[in-house]
Protein backbone atom coordinates (compact mmCIF):
# COMPACT_ATOMS: atom_id res chain seq x y z
CA UNK A 1 0.00 0.00 0.00
CA UNK A 2 1.18 3.41 -1.21
CA UNK A 3 2.42 5.70 1.60
CA UNK A 4 1.91 8.97 -0.11
CA UNK A 5 3.04 11.08 -2.86
CA UNK A 6 6.34 12.85 -3.56
CA UNK A 7 4.16 16.10 -3.22
CA UNK A 8 3.40 16.73 0.36
CA UNK A 9 0.47 18.82 -0.70
CA UNK A 10 -1.14 16.32 -2.69
CA UNK A 11 -0.79 12.94 0.56
CA UNK A 12 -2.39 15.86 2.30
CA UNK A 13 -5.28 16.11 0.49
CA UNK A 14 -5.44 11.72 -0.53
CA UNK A 15 -4.37 10.36 2.30
CA UNK A 16 -5.90 10.70 6.37
CA UNK A 17 -3.92 9.08 9.29
CA UNK A 18 -7.49 8.18 11.32
CA UNK A 19 -4.77 6.75 13.84
CA UNK A 20 -0.97 6.10 14.42
CA UNK A 21 0.41 4.71 11.91
CA UNK A 22 -1.98 3.75 10.14
CA UNK A 23 -3.23 5.44 6.54
CA UNK A 24 -6.21 5.63 4.52
CA UNK A 25 -6.33 6.76 0.32
CA UNK A 26 -9.71 8.79 -0.03
CA UNK A 27 -10.58 8.12 -3.64
CA UNK A 28 -12.67 10.07 -6.12
CA UNK A 29 -14.96 7.07 -6.42
CA UNK A 30 -18.64 7.11 -5.89
CA UNK A 31 -20.46 3.94 -4.84
CA UNK A 32 -23.05 2.40 -2.42
CA UNK A 33 -23.24 -0.12 -0.14
CA UNK A 34 -25.81 -3.37 -0.50
CA UNK A 35 -25.85 -5.79 1.78
CA UNK A 36 -22.40 -5.33 2.48
CA UNK A 37 -21.22 -4.98 -0.74
CA UNK A 38 -19.70 -1.69 -2.76
CA UNK A 39 -20.72 -0.88 -6.24
CA UNK A 40 -18.70 2.01 -7.46
CA UNK A 41 -20.81 4.15 -9.60
CA UNK A 42 -18.78 6.95 -10.60
CA UNK A 43 -16.43 9.68 -10.02
CA UNK A 44 -16.22 13.04 -8.47
CA UNK A 45 -15.04 14.65 -10.94
CA UNK A 46 -18.05 13.14 -13.19
CA UNK A 47 -20.18 14.94 -11.73
CA UNK A 48 -21.71 17.66 -13.86
CA UNK A 49 -23.46 20.76 -11.83
CA UNK A 50 -25.74 22.30 -14.53
CA UNK A 51 -27.79 25.21 -13.94
CA UNK A 52 -27.81 23.76 -9.95
CA UNK A 53 -28.70 20.32 -10.88
CA UNK A 54 -26.15 17.30 -10.60
CA UNK A 55 -25.75 14.71 -12.90
CA UNK A 56 -23.63 11.82 -13.15
CA UNK A 57 -21.10 12.09 -16.54
CA UNK A 58 -21.35 7.89 -16.05
CA UNK A 59 -25.07 7.49 -15.64
CA UNK A 60 -25.48 9.40 -18.87
CA UNK A 61 -23.31 7.47 -20.53
CA UNK A 62 -24.65 4.11 -19.59
CA UNK A 63 -27.78 5.20 -20.71
CA UNK A 64 -26.37 6.30 -24.15
CA UNK A 65 -24.58 2.97 -24.54
CA UNK A 66 -27.97 1.00 -23.85
CA UNK A 67 -29.26 2.55 -26.43
CA UNK A 68 -29.54 0.29 -29.89
CA UNK A 69 -28.20 2.64 -32.17
CA UNK A 70 -25.24 3.27 -30.61
CA UNK A 71 -21.96 1.50 -30.40
CA UNK A 72 -20.01 3.59 -27.68
CA UNK A 73 -20.25 6.95 -26.38
CA UNK A 74 -18.10 9.57 -23.74
CA UNK A 75 -19.92 12.05 -21.73
CA UNK A 76 -17.92 15.21 -20.13
CA UNK A 77 -18.46 18.58 -18.97
CA UNK A 78 -18.38 22.40 -20.68
CA UNK A 79 -18.10 25.47 -19.27
CA UNK A 80 -21.09 27.04 -20.54
CA UNK A 81 -21.82 30.79 -19.44
CA UNK A 82 -25.76 30.19 -19.12
CA UNK A 83 -25.68 26.85 -17.07
CA UNK A 84 -22.10 26.77 -15.75
CA UNK A 85 -21.40 23.28 -16.83
CA UNK A 86 -23.17 21.86 -19.82
CA UNK A 87 -23.58 17.95 -20.58
CA UNK A 88 -21.48 16.96 -24.10
CA UNK A 89 -21.44 13.87 -25.43
CA UNK A 90 -19.32 12.32 -28.55
CA UNK A 91 -21.48 8.94 -29.64
CA UNK A 92 -20.84 6.37 -32.19
CA UNK A 93 -23.62 5.50 -33.94
CA UNK A 94 -23.95 2.00 -35.27
CA UNK A 95 -26.17 3.91 -38.39
CA UNK A 96 -27.57 7.17 -39.31
CA UNK A 97 -30.69 8.12 -41.37
CA UNK A 98 -32.48 11.11 -42.86
CA UNK A 99 -35.25 9.72 -41.32
CA UNK A 100 -34.27 7.73 -37.90
CA UNK A 101 -34.81 10.19 -35.27
CA UNK A 102 -31.38 9.21 -33.41
CA UNK A 103 -30.54 12.00 -31.11
CA UNK A 104 -34.03 13.05 -30.44
CA UNK A 105 -34.39 9.07 -29.56
CA UNK A 106 -31.29 9.49 -27.24
CA UNK A 107 -32.36 12.73 -25.74
CA UNK A 108 -35.61 10.99 -24.63
CA UNK A 109 -33.90 7.95 -23.29
CA UNK A 110 -31.66 9.87 -21.00
CA UNK A 111 -34.60 12.38 -20.26
CA UNK A 112 -36.71 9.10 -18.82
CA UNK A 113 -33.70 7.62 -16.59
CA UNK A 114 -32.38 11.06 -15.58
CA UNK A 115 -34.21 13.73 -15.58
CA UNK A 116 -34.43 16.78 -17.87
CA UNK A 117 -30.78 17.70 -16.49
CA UNK A 118 -29.10 15.08 -17.69
CA UNK A 119 -30.25 15.24 -21.15
CA UNK A 120 -26.73 16.55 -23.36
CA UNK A 121 -26.58 19.48 -24.93
CA UNK A 122 -24.08 19.08 -27.75
CA UNK A 123 -23.35 16.37 -28.99
CA UNK A 124 -20.59 15.53 -31.40
CA UNK A 125 -21.21 12.17 -34.01
CA UNK A 126 -17.62 10.31 -34.31
CA UNK A 127 -16.66 6.78 -35.77
CA UNK A 128 -15.11 6.06 -32.97
CA UNK A 129 -13.61 7.09 -30.02
CA UNK A 130 -10.30 8.05 -29.87
CA UNK A 131 -8.17 5.37 -26.82
CA UNK A 132 -5.11 5.65 -25.13
CA UNK A 133 -2.69 2.79 -25.84
CA UNK A 134 -4.11 1.27 -22.80
CA UNK A 135 -7.63 1.16 -24.54
CA UNK A 136 -9.42 3.46 -21.97
CA UNK A 137 -11.14 6.39 -24.24
CA UNK A 138 -8.88 9.64 -24.56
CA UNK A 139 -10.34 11.95 -22.35
CA UNK A 140 -7.99 15.07 -23.03
CA UNK A 141 -8.95 14.23 -26.88
CA UNK A 142 -12.49 13.70 -26.71
CA UNK A 143 -13.14 16.84 -24.04
CA UNK A 144 -10.97 19.00 -26.69
CA UNK A 145 -13.07 17.89 -29.49
CA UNK A 146 -16.35 18.51 -27.48
CA UNK A 147 -15.38 22.18 -26.18
CA UNK A 148 -14.51 22.97 -30.04
CA UNK A 149 -17.85 21.28 -31.46
CA UNK A 150 -19.90 24.42 -30.06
Amino acid sequence: MALGYTDPDLTAEKFDSPTPGARRFRTDDIGTIRQNTLSITGRVDDVINTGGVKVSAAQIQQVLQRQPQVTDAFVVSVADPEWGQKVCAAVVLSHVSRTHPSIASLNDAVREELGAAAVPKHYELVSTLPQLPNGKPDRQQLLTLLQSGD
